[in-house]
């Protein structure tokens, strides 16, 4: 992420801490003799303690750091030394640990020549261990990209440790000499860079890393910098301990790198997206006289961990309700800090707790009472957002309903604001779901607006049109239209099984409850209805709508696809398919427990019409009848009430049509009652039931017996008359037969009467 710091990093303490040895010195490099400080102190009481901890867990004691190869040249001083640049006290990090553009400085030879390495080199000919500082010329032009500060050009080579690059090195800021860059040399050839690296008479030494913390208290183990002799006292320069063994790569794009090791802990390598994103910030925060406006703000470092801890917990938790202690931290966090949160940060805060169906109706009231403050400035993307988020969570509120419509209708009437197809769709579902029709303005302005753009929309679009939205807040030329849109493009017939089971649930409620438009659509739109019918017919499975999720799917839970798996298993033909159970929610996998404990015999998804039945129990006193209950889940109901959604009515107002009497189990009288009192109240429940039933097949079997046949008397003595058929209306009198008219005039030989 661009920006962030970590203030227990390493590299960053020890950079500061050598920013504060420059402050205090007031120059670069002081000139002094050597000093006995130098001298690597033995490890302390914690150390060791570490060292035990690292070797109990397999981590390594040290890691090996190659530098850079260099190609050094005959005009430089042998008294110069090398070092990265990003670890020399006026680096490019600022004081928040990010890195800052380079700027072009100057070091003196003398200054430069006044440092040596202390390691284990092939002294010189002097006796002692020297580097040469390459001095190339670079261009002076200023950066105008975060993006080059991370890319080497040509033939240069990156010092890259477990996978990432290293940050760039800027020029020391210095007066009187050349531009010396320490980090790469101009004639490095890639080729020779792991020879140059690993040949002990390059001249260019393994510097073995200790204990960051040693060089940070003032010692200085092998592999740091200390003066030369005869310049004054100054503590040593550090070089901290990398995260992982570095090697030697061909410097290139970021996403070249081996993808095994991108994630490693190394926080200078970003993708190009994330150095533009930089880019533009610092660019918004330079003022027009040149001033820089700092965006630090003690309450940003506040915003930033709330948003860092509830992003990583909700990856964790998500596909199951958010419970526990940690999250009522985080609600809690948000609750005091939402009066400082901008508009989208509060979109995203609540964003997120949607998305793991976190129950806390007063969080969402305290963060919807922060938006009218920024409702003026609002986008119109950013208003339909606002309106999914309500649909999402079930939340009902009419005067931030009113409030998102009233500013949305603006956006809408005018045309620098435009909205793409799909977007459109999913802010009239979230709308239609919510059941809000308290501005009459909004909904005719928005309704004539998809009538003009139904042209935009292709089959995938059609069928991503909720029912709902077409049952209960289209108008009848909007749905005409719609209507004859999904018969050009098709809809439901050319894209996945899901468009279809949506148009096929469309086709029903329209034929139920609108057959009066029907009968007023063109010859075509008809024939397409009826042709999604049969298919619906045909494949029944294959066209039965899901019930509503109660999560997301995640790593804590996956309904929607646990649901799916068992309606295939119940659709297949292998035996015993036809009890596979689909659970609609946890509340209907607690009630089936309870009837399987009572021992009734019952199932869970039953098909009827695109619907899936709850449970369907068996009558244990009249097994010709069943029990068709219907399970009120909480996230049936808005919220903070005790209403059902819109398309939770919907289903029992179709279900009903469709010759269903549903016994309700709510959610609200369940969750009150204890194991033993919910088998209770099921046994209830299935006895009231039974009564009934019974109750009417007696009434029945007694309006039989009224319209039944007069019974012949038992007792009548058999006489010797003949037999002869007699009329039912008149049992006294001869049955008639029908004479044909060609025969009417031949006389009936009376043994046929």
């Amino acid at each position: 992420m661009p920006g962030f710091v970590d203030t227990e990093d390493i590299e960053l303490r020890t950079a500061q801490a050598a920013r504060d040895l420059h402050v205090q010195e007031n120059s670069y490099w002081c000139r002094s003799e050597e000093s006995p400080s130098t001298v690597a102190a033995p490890v302390d009481e914690w150390e060791a303690e570490l060292l035990e901890w690292k070797r109990q867990y397999g981590c390594a004691d040290t890691a090996e750091v190659p530098l850079q190869p260099l190609s050094f040249s005959a005009q430089a001083s042998p008294k110069t030394s090398y070092l990265p640049s990003w670890l020399h006290p006026n680096s490019n990090i600022n004081e928040g640990g990010g890195f800052r553009p380079p700027v072009q400085n100057e070091v003196s030879s003398d200054e430069a020549a006044a440092c040596e390495l202390v390691s284990d080199p092939h002294p010189d000919a002097t006796g002692s261990p020297r580097f040469v500082v390459p001095t190339p010329s670079y261009p002076t032009a200023p950066v105008t990209s975060l993006r080059g500060m991370t890319q080497l050009s040509g033939t240069s080579l990156s010092c890259v440790s477990g996978g990432h690059r290293s940050p760039p090195g800027p020029l020391w800021p210095a007066s009187g000499s050349k531009q010396v860059r320490l980090d790469e040399g101009p004639a490095c050839e890639p080729a020779a860079a792991p020879a140059a690296a690993a040949s002990p008479q390059s001249g260019v030494p393994t510097l073995s890393s200790t204990s960051p913390m040693a060089s940070l208290r003032g010692r200085a183990p092998p592999g740091i910098l200390r003066p030369a002799s005869g310049s004054r006292s100054s503590p040593p320069v550090p070089i901290p301990r990398p995260h992982h063994p570095t090697r030697l790569v061909q410097a290139g794009p970021v996403h070249q790198l081996d993808r095994s090791q991108e994630n490693t802990g190394r926080r200078f390598v970003y993708t190009d997206e994330d150095l533009d994103t930089a880019t533009e910030m610092a660019k918004a925060r330079v003022m027009q006289d040149g001033t820089w406006r700092s965006a630090h703000t003690e309450t940003g470092i506040g915003k930033r961990d709330f948003f860092v801890d509830i992003r990583r917990q909700r990856s964790r938790d998500k596909g199951r309700q958010a419970t526990g202690p940690l999250w009522v931290h985080l609600a809690q966090q948000a609750k005091n800090m939402c009066n400082e949160f901008d508009l989208p940060e509060l979109l995203e805060a609540l964003k997120l707790f949607c998305s793991v169906r976190y129950d806390d109706y007063e969080l969402y009231m305290r963060i919807l009472g922060e938006i009218p403050r920024y409702i003026q400035q609002a986008s119109a993307v950013q208003l339909c957002e606002l309106a999914r988020l309500l649909a999402r969570r079930r939340l009902r509120e009419r005067n931030y309903v009113d409030m998102t419509q009233a500013h949305l209708l603006q956006k809408i009437r005018l045309t620098h604001d435009h909205l793409p197809a799909g977007l459109l769709i999913k802010t009239a579902n979230a709308f239609a779901s919510l059941e809000c029709r308290s501005n009459p303005k909004f909904v005719e302005h928005f309704l004539r607006h998809m009538e003009h753009r139904i042209e935009e929309l292709d089959a995938d679009l059609c069928c991503k049109v909720t029912s709902l939205f077409v049952s209960a807040y289209m108008t009848d030329a909007l749905r005409r239209a719609y209507l004859k849109r999904c018969a050009e493009v098709q809809a439901g017939f050319r894209g996945p099984l899901e468009d279809c089971r949506h148009m096929a649930q469309t086709e029903l409620i329209l034929r139920k409850e609108h057959h009066s438009l029907l009968s007023a659509l063109p010859a075509y739109v008809g024939r397409y209805l009826e042709k999604m019918r049969e298919h619906a017919s045909f494949e029944k499975w294959g066209t039965v709508t899901l019930p509503p999720h109660a999560a997301p799917d995640g790593p804590k839970g996956s309904h929607r696809t646990d649901m799916e798996e068992s309606l295939q298993k119940k659709v297949s033909t292998a035996g015993g398919s036809s009890r596979v159970d689909v659970f609609s929610s946890e509340m209907h996998q607690d009630v089936s427990a309870c009837l399987d404990h009572l021992g009734i015999e019952h199932e869970n998804g039953v098909l009827c019409g695109p619907y899936l039945l709850d449970i369907v129990a068996l009558d244990m006193v009249n097994p010709s009848k069943r029990i068709v209950y219907e399970v009120n889940s909480a996230h049936h109901y808005y919220e903070g009430t005790q209403l059902l959604t819109g398309e939770k009515k919907l289903r029992q107002r179709m279900l009903g049509r469709l010759g269903q009497k549903l016994h309700m189990v709510n959610h609200e009288d369940w969750r009150k009652l204890s194991a033993a009192n919910k088998m209770t109240h099921m046994l209830k429940l299935q006895q009231t039931q039974q009564e009934e039933n019974a109750t009417s097949l007696k009434q029945q079997a007694a309006a039989n017996t009224v319209r039944a046949l007069p019974a012949l008397n038992a007792d009548r003595r058999p006489t010797n008359e003949p037999l002869r058929l007699k009329s039912v209306r008149d049992l006294s009198a001869p049955i008639r037969v029908p004479v044909p008219p060609s025969r009417n005039r031949q006389a009936i030989p009376s043994s046929v009467l």
